[in-house]
């Protein structure tokens, strides 16, 4: 039984420190990389399971993947930084998230709907109160989205994207919480 715990111990903060790494390192890869700053800034609000309300505020530049992972293919690369404030629907309590997203989109599409792209993302998230919800188990999370954007104008996005938040089995409940969110993004002209 000690032995079970010592390796759960180990089992969790290794993870804590993969995640605490995530958090730094990717911000200051993208600032090492991009020296034009914000690319945009966005604006988020939905709903999805055991979450009433989301809200969040994204501030995104672009950066290069490591070892030009991404460079032989149409796409781009980019890391969100987020904030938000949810209410658990179960609870009513209010819990505050700060997250570090790697994402790739891909260039625009020209449909006869206008012009689109997609984008899909991973990286670490941090909550403040995850023991008020009984789907998640950790203050350290993942999150992964799946998105389809619109450009409304050449500044304007609209952005719908399924996201989904869990701890990759470091702890019990591991359930997870599934988002679907509406973005605004403005974009910077650089």
């Amino acid at each position: 039984m000690l032995r079970f715990i010592m390796m759960r111990i180990i089992h969790i903060l290794s993870n804590t420190l993969i995640c605490f790494s995530l958090f730094i390192a990717m911000p200051v890869q993208a600032y090492e990389h991009n020296e034009s700053g914000l690319t945009e800034i966005g604006l988020s609000y939905g709903t999805g399971i055991d979450v009433s309300k989301w809200v969040q505020v994204d501030a995104i530049t672009s950066f290069n993947l490591p070892w030009g992972i991404a460079d032989a293919f149409p796409l781009s690369t980019y890391l969100d930084i987020g904030l938000a404030a949810s209410e658990w629907q179960n609870t009513r309590h209010l819990a505050y998230h700060v997250s570090t997203t790697a994402m790739l989109r891909t260039q625009n599409i020209t449909t006869p709907i206008g012009r689109i792209f997609f984008e899909a993302g991973f990286g670490p998230h941090l909550i403040s109160k995850p023991g008020k919800t009984e789907r998640l188990g950790t203050a350290f999370e993942f999150n992964s989205h799946l998105g389809i954007g619109f450009l409304l104008s050449k500044n304007w996005l609209m952005i719908l994207r399924a996201r989904h938040l869990s701890n990759g089995g470091v702890s019990s409940p591991n359930a997870g919480v599934n988002l679907y969110l509406w973005q605004l993004h403005y974009r910077f002209d650089h």
